[in-house]
C-alpha cells in the first residue's frame, strides 16, 4: 500500500483534539492549518502523475494502439506505487478515451496521447478516492464516537430523517443522484458531524464530501454493483444511528470504521 504522506500523518495526530473542541483561538488557528493541508493534498494526486507517466509510455511508443498493458500489479511494482493508484490512474486514462479496460482480459491501448496537450490538466479528475476515503476513515470514526456522547435531540431526527429519505432513494432507484446539499447519504454523514458540535469538524467532512464528487469516483462507482451496496449502506446507517443514539462512542466509531471500510473495499473489487 502507498505510504501515507507527511501531511496525512500529521492529521493523525492533531484530528482528536479538533474533533473534541477547543476554545475559539485555538480552533481558529488549527482552522487555518487543516484548510492550509487539505489544499496541500490537494496539489498531490499521486494517480495522476502515474496516469501522465504511462500516457507518455503510449505516446514514445513503449506501448502502441490495441497493445494490452502490463497487470496492474505489474505497473505497481515497476512504478512503486500502490495497486489502488494504479487502478485510479488506468481509469483516468479511460476517462480520456487512450484505453480501454476490458474485465477480466486486462487494459488495453485504444489511441495515442495528443502530445500537445497539457497533460497534467488533462488528467485533472478529481483528488484520488482512496486517499479521500483514508482520511473519511480516520475523521468520521472519531467524530461518530463525539457524536454518541454529544448528540441532541434534533441531531437524532436529522439523522433518522436522512435514513429514512435513503430508503425511499433506494426504493426508487435513485440513489447518489441527487445534488450534494441533497444527498441523503451525505446528509446523514454531515448530521453526525454536526452533532459533534464543532464547526471545523464539519467544515472538514463537507470539504471531502465535495471532492467525492469528481469524474475519478464517478467512473470508479461505475465499475462496481453500486446499487447492491446501497442497500447494505443504509443498514450499516441504521448500525451506526443506533449506537450513537445509545451514546456507546465505541460501538459508533466501530460501525463507522466498519462501514467506511465496506466501501473502500468495494472500489477495489474490480
Amino acid at each position: 500500500m502507498l505510504a501515507p504522506s507527511r501531511s496525512f500523518m500529521w492529521i493523525c495526530k492533531t484530528v482528536r483534539f479538533s474533533i473534541k473542541g477547543q476554545n475559539a483561538d485555538s480552533e481558529a488557528c488549527l482552522d487555518g492549518d487543516l484548510t492550509r493541508m487539505i489544499n496541500s493534498l490537494a496539489n498531490g494526486r499521486l494517480y495522476q502523475k502515474v496516469a501522465i507517466d504511462l500516457a507518455h509510455r503510449i505516446s514514445a511508443g513503449e506501448f502502441s494502439t490495441s497493445d494490452r498493458l502490463p497487470t496492474e500489479r505489474m505497473l505497481a511494482e515497476t512504478l512503486q506505487v500502490s495497486r489502488p493508484t494504479v487502478r485510479e490512474a488506468l481509469i483516468a486514462l479511460e476517462i480520456k478515451g487512450l484505453i480501454e479496460i476490458r474485465g477480466g482480459s486486462g487494459s488495453y491501448v485504444c489511441r495515442q496521447p495528443d502530445v500537445t496537450t497539457e497533460l497534467d490538466r488533462l488528467f485533472d479528475l478529481g483528488h484520488s478516492p482512496f486517499e479521500i476515503m483514508q482520511t473519511r476513515l480516520l475523521f468520521e470514526g472519531e467524530t461518530a464516537a463525539v457524536a454518541a456522547e454529544k448528540a441532541g435531540e434534533a441531531d437524532l431526527a436529522a439523522m433518522q430523517a436522512a435514513i429514512a429519505k435513503s430508503w425511499e432513494e433506494f426504493e426508487a432507484h435513485t440513489m447518489r443522484r441527487s445534488n450534494i446539499a441533497n444527498d441523503a447519504d451525505g446528509m446523514f454523514h454531515f448530521a453526525i458531524a454536526n452533532a459533534s458540535g464543532n464547526s471545523l469538524t464539519a467544515s472538514i467532512i463537507h470539504h471531502l464530501w465535495k471532492r467525492l464528487r469528481s469524474p475519478i469516483m464517478g467512473a470508479m462507482e461505475d465499475r462496481v454493483d453500486i446499487e447492491q451496496y446501497a442497500e447494505i449502506q443504509i443498514m450499516d446507517h441504521e448500525r451506526i444511528f443506533q449506537a450513537i443514539k445509545s451514546k456507546d462512542a465505541a460501538a459508533a466509531k466501530d460501525a463507522m470504521h466498519r462501514h467506511l471500510r465496506r466501501y473502500i473495499k468495494l472500489l477495489q473489487t474490480k
